[in-house]
């Protein structure tokens, strides 16, 4: 790989489901070109690469500040759901469809937050790096494998702690024996 400087930026206006959103300064930076003259015998030419940036601007190109909280809200408002729903002994609409219930004498918001608590951080975590603008500009610099290894932890530890339970089903989900549920068959 060679690293190069690409140092340009453009406005774009932005449209949510063909909705006018605002305008944008898409800036691109740090062109990387991958030379692979041949792959098994055929030639191939260069891949480009770049890391982008994205900032939200005003009517006359000024950077504002946005804030997007549906990334708490949708989450809570999850949590807060499944609590009520448990707690007046109804079924969730994935566990309707499922044809399961929870059971069992537990705390019902305690067993959410356990659910869905790292989405609600991960949502605070993202509030508050937004509030921060400038503080983004410190991740230009992180290497690709850093960010990489990161998501990869993440989607290693999802699946550890949604799916490994499923596969190997016990009852209940590891959530749901911590706080005194299990899951029966509805009906």
């Amino acid at each position: 790989m060679s690293p190069e400087q690409a140092g340009f930026a453009r406005t774009c206006t932005v449209r949510t489901f063909g909705f006018y959103n605002g305008r944008v300064i898409v800036q691109n930076y740090g062109k990387a070109t991958v030379h692979r003259p041949y792959i098994r015998g055929v030639p191939y030419g260069a891949t480009t690469t770049y890391r982008t940036s994205v900032f939200a601007v005003d009517g006359a190109g000024v950077a504002v500040t946005t804030f997007a909280p549906q990334h708490v809200i949708v989450p809570l408002l999850l949590v807060i759901y499944g609590a009520v729903s448990l707690g007046l002994g109804h079924q969730t609409i994935g566990k309707r469809l499922a044809g399961v219930r929870a059971a069992g004498t537990g705390c019902a918001m305690c067993r959410e937050v356990r659910k869905l608590g790292v989405f609600v951080l991960a949502g605070l975590g993202y509030l508050m790096m937004m509030a921060m603008p400038d503080a983004l500009l410190l991740f230009a610099w992180v290497p690709d494998w850093a960010t990489t290894a990161v998501g990869v932890t993440a989607v290693v530890l999802f699946c550890f702690y949604f799916i490994w339970p499923l596969a190997w089903w016990r009852g209940a989900m590891p959530y749901d024996r911590a706080t005194g549920f299990e899951v029966v068959r509805a009906g």
